[in-house]
């Protein structure tokens, strides 16, 4: 149960300090982060526990390239596929350095749970 409760508190990192305005998650990342944080944290789940801190650095990468290709398809679907292949330099110039940034800072606040729930004796189990 603490396997579920550290994932639910790590995926839910970006909504849980999207209120107080943190600069560096931005605004449109948000609806698209709720529906693959819940995918990857299942995924997660069934995961081994001993290779936890390897999806959840991985996290970032996974989370920029389900990004990309997604805000890509709704552009392709609504404006038609000339208009997502131009836009698609324009996001990867500002998607890549924030989701670069972000990325680290939410891979370190995870590892710093993570790390707590260690100290507390919180084993990660999946039940």
């Amino acid at each position: 149960m603490n396997k579920a409760k550290y994932l639910a508190l790590v995926y839910l990192l970006p909504v849980i300090l999207y209120p107080l305005k943190v600069d560096h998650f931005q605004d449109i990342w948000i609806w698209y982060y709720l529906p693959f944080a819940m995918f990857y944290a299942a995924y997660v789940w069934f995961k081994p526990t001993e290779n936890i801190t390897k999806y959840i650095i991985f996290t970032p990468v996974a989370f920029l390239v389900f990004f990309i290709i997604a805000f890509s398809a709704q552009i392709a679907f609504s404006k038609g596929l000339s208009a997502a292949l131009e836009f698609i330099p324009v996001m990867l110039l500002f998607a890549v350095p924030f989701g670069f940034a972000a990325g680290v800072i939410y891979v370190l606040l995870a590892l710093l749970i993570l790390k707590g729930f260690v100290k507390f004796g919180l084993e990660l189990k999946n039940s």
